[in-house]
């Protein structure tokens, strides 16, 4: 029996452990494609545990960044994608559920727009996942994958959105009198577009400043070697990729972020005929009860249980966060 695809065989099955696998020889391959995640490295004899691996590398100096860095990166992406899919569908049935209680459940019609639901899905909440999977991690060994895969996490963040959700209508029945369920669907949404952008603003670790932003394209452009009607069309390629990125940094700013919650909140207003500033006005109300909330239910950003961890233990203070 060879000895390494068996050694990857009895770590899965005895120990019940993932195993990951590093070779770059031919040898390597069967312990390769037994193992869960395979990192392949070019050797100079063979190509083929490279190329039979999840991952390759060109060299071994690169596994350091690779597990260490990237691996961080992937599961923390992987984690706040789930967390905010919980979240954010959590909030739209106990919305939507409290809403047909109210109406004693005469129509089982959703009373939001499918134009407005896939505007707001397509604008604010891609946004949101975008800046989650942006954001900063703080150090690669102060996170541990049961914290943030737990049950008891996925299920914080399913309650807090089934509780938003909850006020949102709680709110939109005592500000709004005889209004018509398109009406409600569309204060609904706008609702839900202003409480997801502060809870946004309030698990962000870092955001960019506006220096940033100006100085990330001031760097000339390199020259072009081909003729002069391939030079005018990379140049126009790159001013639209300069304009692009510039866009994109721009919204990862304290004001840029609130831009595309405000947009729609007017067009979608504007649209139906709803007044604009009552809508504001009841969103940034119904806004700070859902983020006092969060200070009670997240425990990395709880005040109480912050302050007695560093009353147990100061070293625990840390510059970035991880949304629990």
């Amino acid at each position: 029996v060879d000895q390494k695809p068996f050694i990857a065989w009895f770590v899965q099955t005895h120990a019940k452990l993932m195993a990951l696998a590093i070779g770059d020889g031919v040898n390597d391959v069967g312990m390769i494609r037994a193992s869960h995640v395979s990192v392949g490295i070019r050797g100079s004899e063979s190509h083929l545990a490279a190329n039979a691996a999840s991952f390759r590398a060109q060299e071994w100096k690169q596994l350091r960044p690779l597990l260490l860095q990237h691996a961080v990166r992937t599961m923390v992406l992987l984690s706040a994608t789930m967390k905010w899919i919980y979240y954010k569908h959590a909030m739209t049935a106990c919305m939507l559920e409290a809403w047909m209680v109210h109406n004693r459940y005469r129509s089982w019609r959703d009373p939001t727009d499918p134009v407005y639901m896939f505007a707001f899905n397509g604008s604010i909440y891609l946004l949101a996942i975008a800046y989650a999977v942006e954001d900063v991690v703080g150090d690669a060994s102060a996170i541990r994958r049961k914290s943030l895969f737990s049950p008891a996490s996925l299920l914080r963040w399913w309650l807090s959105g089934a509780l938003h959700g909850f006020f949102i209508t709680f709110a939109l029945v005592l500000a709004f009198e005889g209004q018509t369920p398109r009406e409600a669907g569309v204060r609904m949404q706008c609702i839900q577009s202003v409480v997801l952008t502060v809870r946004l603003a309030f698990i962000t670790n870092k955001w960019l400043a506006w220096s940033d932003v100006v100085s990330a394209h001031d760097e000339p452009a390199n020259d072009v070697e081909s003729g002069a009607v391939d030079e005018v069309v990379e140049r126009d390629d790159l001013k639209h990729s300069k304009l692009i990125n510039w866009t994109l940094r721009a919204l990862h700013t304290k004001v840029g972020h609130c831009v595309p919650c405000l947009l729609f909140v007017i067009w979608a207003t504007t649209w139906t005929g709803v007044d604009t500033l009552a809508v504001l006005l009841v969103s940034f109300m119904v806004a700070s009860v859902c983020l006092a909330t969060d200070f009670l239910i997240m425990p990395r950003y709880g005040p109480m249980r912050y302050a007695c961890e560093l009353m147990l233990n100061p070293s625990r203070m840390r510059s970035t966060r991880v949304a629990a």
